[in-house]
């Protein structure tokens, strides 16, 4: 009794918790009112839960945000251009991103449409997003479209960079911007995941927007890949492998696949044995060896390579090609270089 003289003769409602959605609480505020006839009716209800669904999913994903992308610019670029995505095409977030850092977008020479007497040549250089765009001309090129789809589906890694290798006129914002979208979108998706966009500002951050002076988010990446013992994401067994017929002192290093923000030095040990040793990396602050302190893994390794007994690098990385000229280039990705 005593609940219901508060509820119905005093006017007491109970406390809407503060996590509450605005739209929702909004919404139960209305209900409650002490007259009836100023309480919504049921359609109008159902309307404004339609709206609070928004709401709530937009929070939801404003949640996930904040839990995998630990870098505050970071959140705010993805928050401001994908709201409601966790992952986003390639083409749409290099697009974004080059703009909000206030960096000339790159400009893709593979993003001239294709024909529809496009030959098989064409179809195996061109990019993904050329081939969604091909596939709607009519039915014998998206016939022709997935076909291409699916070959490289099947592919080496080194043929998935074979596709961007020919004709290129490479400079120095394209190769940064191939190597961006070889770290974050590892696959023939060319999907950039909202978690892999976090895990890269962990190891290589902080992002500055917009960029500015000769330490930028871009700069570090352009400097890490285009060293030749760097290798990405490899997995540890995969590093044994790759390390275990090599000579003493043979070594790549990779990101950890244990911790997001380390890499790891994988190399041959003066005992014949491969060893591991795990590098955090402090987003603005850098690394540390032995009570050592380096702005990046790059400093590390070039003050204390004959010190780790580091001779010789792991040909090959998955960046090389960015790096290497014409007489290099077939050996980089296992293909001979077309005349």
């Amino acid at each position: 009794q005593t609940f219901v003289d508060a509820v119905c003769n005093d006017g007491e409602r109970p406390i809407i918790p503060r996590w509450c959605p605005d739209s929702l609480r909004k919404i139960i505020s209305s209900c409650w009112k002490e007259n009836p006839n100023d309480r919504p009716t049921m359609a109008d209800v159902i309307t404004a839960l339609d709206a609070c669904i928004q709401d709530c999913a937009e929070l939801d994903f404003s949640h996930q945000i904040d839990k995998v992308i630990k870098d505050k610019n970071g959140r705010k670029f993805w928050k401001k251009c994908f709201p409601s995505k966790l992952s986003v095409g390639w083409t749409e977030f290099s697009q974004c991103f080059f703009t909000e850092l206030g960096l000339p977008v790159p400009i893709d020479p593979r993003m001239k449409p294709l024909t529809e007497g496009a030959t098989e040549t064409d179809l195996k250089k061109a990019a993904k997003d050329q081939l969604k765009v091909y596939a709607k001309i009519n039915s014998d090129c998206a016939r022709k479209a997935k076909a291409e789809l699916q070959r490289r589906s099947k592919g080496t890694t080194g043929e998935m960079y074979r596709l961007l290798a020919d004709d290129i006129e490479m400079n120095d914002e394209l190769r940064k911007a191939y190597a961006l979208k070889a770290l974050l979108s590892a696959d023939v998706s060319e999907l950039v995941s909202v978690d892999e966009f976090g895990k890269l500002l962990e190891r290589l951050g902080p992002l500055e927007m917009p960029a500015n002076g000769s330490d930028c988010l871009m700069d570090r990446v352009g400097d890490l890949t285009c060293k030749p013992w760097f290798h990405g994401e490899v997995a540890t067994k995969q590093a044994e492998n790759m390390l275990r017929i090599s000579p003493i002192g043979t070594f790549l290093v990779r990101f950890s696949n244990s911790s997001r923000n380390s890499y790891c030095i994988s190399s041959v040990s003066k005992s014949k044995k491969v060893k591991h040793v795990a590098i955090p990396y402090k987003s603005g602050v850098g690394v540390e060896l032995l009570g050592n302190k380096y702005n990046g893994i790059c400093e590390l390794i070039e003050e204390n390579q004959a010190a780790l007994h580091l001779l010789e690098p792991v040909p090959n990385s998955k960046y090389a090609w960015l790096y290497a000229n014409d007489e290099e280039l077939a050996s980089v990705i296992g293909y001979g270089v077309d005349g």
